[in-house]
């Protein structure tokens, strides 16, 4: 029985098989294995920080009722927040009568309040 584990990422990739008769046996790996491993592990890195910065913050959960990724004042109504449109315009910063994720978490802390939002929790 063979049980393997890659150990390094550097120049000198290795890969390390322990068996069950022979002990531990060093396997150098070619240049095009160093390459297509090199390879999968940078995309599957790319994936695993790709999920974590697509993951949707709770309050962009909890107003953006469309999920478009955008926040209305209509949207912060119909979540039962009352806030006035003077906030809203100092919380969209480029004017556009939208909030995005990184206005939102900008401004939760005069927008998302329990005095203006009280069935908000975060």
């Amino acid at each position: 029985m063979v049980t393997c584990r890659v150990l390094t990422l550097t120049t000198r990739l290795s890969e390390f098989c322990i068996t069950k008769h022979q002990g531990v046996k060093t396997v150098y790996l070619t240049n095009k294995e160093r390459s297509t491993m090199k390879k999968i592990l940078i995309a599957l890195a790319l994936t695993f920080f790709a999920n974590i910065a697509a993951a949707e913050h709770p309050l962009m959960e909890r107003f953006d009722l469309n999920s478009n990724g955008l926040v209305t004042a209509v949207e912060l109504e119909q979540a039962g927040c009352s806030i006035k449109s003077s906030l809203f315009k100092a919380a969209d910063k480029n004017s556009d009568g939208t909030l995005t994720k990184k206005e939102l978490l900008k401004a939760k802390s005069y927008i998302a309040t329990k005095k203006r939002c009280p069935k908000v929790t975060a």
